[in-house]
């Protein structure tokens, strides 16, 4: 994806002193406490880096009404953890949803989506870009990350044939180019977290941000489809994707910042989940003893734990696919 020269060396350059995570193993998520020094100036900082199947329907979590507050830490119940006969959370009033049929069986033949490209560094063509800002979390700054690629690349993945079983969204994530891709992304948005002097936990609050920004829409509208899984850049080069586009945009952003991530498959949705130590507040499921917290991708002002009140009946059938380095 990089070129030695052009717009993707400048985010080369201005990562270059950023360490990068990707091989320190999965982090995870744990609560810090504020700086006692304010931030009392609004500023705008932008990074240019170079940068189930049957008939189905994805659906948009609708946006909190209430004011974000951070939830009680509550364990979703599961067979290898009881430790709590009850579940308990802040209820939030949310819109009835349009359902999806479960995913496809493991045994599907449907091809797994091949994004491989060959020598991605030495890609060139028409650069295009698209720009990604939002308000962070404390309201106090407008962030922009604005995105470089090549039209030419968009033109290949877009072409590639779809596998669209949410068992397998690890692989649309999971190609040379993209993980370059998502990688300087990764990069961009901790370069301007950094400037702001944000610490782990809100820069990774951030990248939630990011990708709750990019509009969501169903496939039906995009595509004229009723499911069509895309890969990082066609999400970000088109600036729209549903449940499944936004939650493997932000899946494999974290994963380049270091952490243990994982996709959660409802019968009508899929979410992300995070690595998370005891510290951290929110909705959670435990896996081998380690606390995934749940993400919400579709609409702006979830938080990390945050759990969408529809959701709720399907809690007891969350599908837990965890995402590999």
């Amino acid at each position: 994806m990089r070129k030695a020269t052009g717009a993707l060396a400048a985010v080369i350059a201005a990562a270059s002193m950023l360490v990068s995570c990707a091989n320190l193993g999965e982090k995870e998520l744990e609560s810090w406490a504020p700086s006692a020094e304010k931030k009392t100036k609004t500023a705008t900082v932008t990074t240019v880096p170079e940068i189930e199947p049957e008939e189905t329907v994805t659906t948009k979590k609708t946006k909190k009404t209430t004011a974000e507050t951070e939830p009680p830490v509550t364990e979703i119940p599961t067979e290898t953890s009881k430790k709590k006969e009850t579940f308990t959370i802040s209820r939030i009033s949310i819109p009835k949803i349009t359902l999806r049929t479960r995913p496809a069986d493991e045994s599907s033949e449907a091809q797994p989506a091949n994004g491989t490209v060959s020598e991605p560094d030495q890609h060139t063509g028409t650069e295009q870009t698209r720009t990604i800002t939002w308000r962070t979390i404390d309201g106090r700054y407008d962030l922009s990350v604005t995105v470089t690629y090549f039209r030419e690349d968009y033109n290949y993945f877009a072409s590639l044939p779809r596998d669209n079983d949410p068992y397998h969204c690890q692989k649309y994530i999971d190609d040379e180019y993209n993980r370059k891709f998502l990688s300087q992304i990764a990069n961009a948005i901790r370069d301007v977290c950094s400037k702001q002097g944000y610490d782990e936990i809100e820069t990774v609050k951030e990248a939630v941000r990011f990708v709750q920004s990019v509009p969501y829409k169903q496939d039906v509208e995009s595509k004229g489809e009723l499911e069509y899984f895309k890969y990082p850049i066609e999400t970000i080069a088109e600036n729209n994707g549903d449940c499944e586009d936004l939650s493997m945009l932000l899946a494999g952003i974290l994963r380049e910042m270091g952490y243990g991530t994982c996709f959660f498959l409802f019968p009508t949705h899929i979410a992300v989940g995070v690595k998370g130590s005891d510290s951290v507040p929110g909705m959670y499921y435990v896996q081998d003893g380690v606390r995934y917290y749940f993400i919400e991708t579709t609409d702006f002002g979830w938080n990390i734990g945050d759990f969408p009140d529809e959701l709720y009946k399907d809690k007891d059938s969350i599908i837990y696919i965890p995402i590999t380095n």
